[in-house]
């Protein structure tokens, strides 16, 4: 006789050599393999269930991890209008050279690229990540002379911003509300992501530029400097080929108005 080793019965079967278990009939043994599966709580309800963590986090279906992730990122709404400097920093940042994608239903997972040789651009941008309490993490796929840093952000934050799109910025021409763009942090990212500090051959005149080919963007920029009473000078140029987007280069050449950027904290040339 021996006993089943799911529910301690005595039974008249005998065990295998190669047999390390023995049971009353299937549903005990079934009952049996399914208790030595390991079970985790899940991270939104705390049910334990026996999915294996491949990830930082588990949850038992779609629904609790879109829970979880509201309440993840709903403390960003304080931290963006606490500090609002950073806020308008990153905005202009992301209006530069950001790029999106769909992460789930509620959030966007948004990329921006920096030069590995740009320190003062990377230190000045994961400063701005603390002080957001935003989790970016280094892009692993990436050209090896650039440093694609990633994060994440709630649909509802990105529209209450004027972000909230799919798709290339020509064809969405996206807006920052008023209080963001009067913001010199504002203009002093997109100036860090897609501008240009040029000194003349002469070695005596620098030329702060910014260059980009979708209106709204030049809108915001221009908008902002005006605000900031940063004198600019605007120019067009066409390419000869149709299909080409006409460039817009926003220029700052007075002494002055260079003075006013380059005195900002997260101005990388200052």
């Amino acid at each position: 006789m021996n006993t089943c080793n799911n529910c301690n019965k005595l039974i008249n079967k005998s065990k295998h050599k190669n047999c390390k278990h023995l049971f009353c009939d299937m549903k005990c043994r079934d009952e049996f393999r399914r208790k030595q599966i390991p079970t985790f709580p899940c991270d939104n309800c705390s049910t334990l269930i026996t999915k294996q963590k491949k990830g930082e986090h588990l949850f038992c279906d779609l629904k609790c991890r879109d829970e979880f992730r509201r309440r993840k990122y709903i403390i960003l709404h304080s931290t963006f209008e606490d500090h609002k400097d950073e806020a308008a920093y990153l905005l202009g940042l992301i209006m530069g050279d950001g790029h999106f994608k769909r992460s789930g239903d509620e959030t966007t997972r948004i990329s921006i690229a920096f030069n590995v040789t740009d320190f003062r651009a990377i230190n000045i941008a994961e400063s701005v990540f603390q002080k957001l309490q935003i989790q970016h993490f280094v892009e692993a796929k990436t050209p090896h002379n650039c440093k694609t840093m990633g994060f994440v952000l709630p649909n509802d934050l990105l529209s209450r911003f004027g972000l909230l799109f799919h798709g290339n910025k020509f064809d969405n021409q996206p807006s920052c509300p008023k209080e963001a763009v009067h913001n010199l942090h504002f203009a002093v990212g997109l100036l860090n992501s897609d501008g240009c500090f040029y000194k003349h051959p002469d070695g005596r005149h620098t030329t702060i530029s910014f260059v980009n080919t979708v209106g709204s963007i030049i809108t915001d920029i221009k908008e902002c400097l005006k605000y900031n009473d940063i004198e600019f000078k605007e120019y067009k140029y066409i390419h000869k080929k149709p299909s080409w987007k006409p460039m817009i280069t926003i220029s700052v050449a007075k002494k002055t108005s260079k003075e006013k950027i380059l005195a900002n904290e997260y101005c990388k040339w200052s």
